[in-house]
């Protein structure tokens, strides 16, 4: 299941839990597409800590959409990744690696803040994060 959250308007922000199906997957590319009208490039928050289960489907239509955005990878500088699964710490650091105009980090529970203000491209603690940002 996906939930959009609230962000800045070149920040898509989502929260994925349970199961995250072609359908789901699909939610996540719209808000994609749509943020990408308006703006050259759009970062991505990605709170991963309650995913428990990926479809077949929902990886095929990821593999899918990257192929078809491969000359605008460019266009997402950075992706942060809440999660605490060792698998998906390794994956983004290997995608990380492979795709050298992206930066991709995972973030642990404890450092959710530390995420938001890395997407959001906030470089100082001491700024406030807008009221609109993502809270538990």
């Amino acid at each position: 299941m996906v939930e959009i959250l609230g962000s800045p308007k070149d920040v898509v922000a989502l929260r994925v839990t349970q199961t995250l199906d072609a359908d789901d997957y699909q939610e996540i590319i719209e808000e994609i597409e749509f943020r990408l009208v308006t703006h050259q490039k759009v970062s991505i928050y990605a709170d991963l800590l309650d995913l428990n289960h990926v479809t077949a489907q929902a990886v095929a239509k990821r593999i899918a959409y990257s192929i078809a955005k491969i000359g605008e990878w460019h266009r997402f500088p950075r992706v942060a990744l809440l999660t605490e699964k060792s698998w998906m710490s390794a994956m983004s650091k290997i995608s990380s690696a492979l795709i050298p105009r992206v930066q991709i980090k995972t973030f642990d529970r404890a450092s959710k803040d530390e995420a938001l203000r890395w997407a959001y491209g906030v470089t100082s603690p001491s700024v406030e994060m807008p009221s609109h940002s993502v809270t538990s």
